[in-house]
């Protein structure tokens, strides 16, 4: 796998939150899903736990 650089990555996330927020704004949580998606695992499991 290809190692992305801090500044490519910052560009990206700019760019898929300016799509989304476009769309939807519930799709910017699921942009930031994507790019943590051990948060999501997380949020799962506080729930069931609730």
């Amino acid at each position: 796998m290809e190692a992305i650089t801090l500044k490519k990555q910052c560009a990206i996330r700019k760019a898929i939150t300016r799509k989304f927020k476009k769309a939807k704004p519930s799709a910017i949580t699921f942009q930031r899903d994507t790019f943590k998606p051990y948060l999501k695992v997380n949020k799962s499991n506080l729930k069931k736990s609730l």
